[in-house]
């Protein structure tokens, strides 16, 4: 399974949104599964991900929490 955390440099909600990674895959049995960060630079790097805030999760390519219409955009999310 892939897993990857994007965010913006210096974004506050990395470290926070990592540790619920870990707790997430330790909770359902997976504790060794590993996940990538990868740092989205710029509004084309966010267009070419679907990046639409910081921080975004993907599983296998996909971000379960993808709002419907949402531009793809360098800024912060709320969940």
């Amino acid at each position: 399974m892939k897993i990857e955390l994007l965010v913006v440099a210096d974004c506050p909600n990395e470290r926070p949104t990592a540790e619920l990674i870990g707790q997430a895959l330790r909770d359902v049995g997976l504790p060794g599964t590993g996940f990538t960060t990868r740092v989205i630079a710029d509004r084309g790097d966010a267009v070419r991900a679907g990046f639409t805030g910081s921080p975004t999760v993907l599983v296998k390519g996909r971000d379960p929490f993808a709002e419907e219409g949402r531009e793809p955009g360098l800024a912060c999310r709320v969940y």
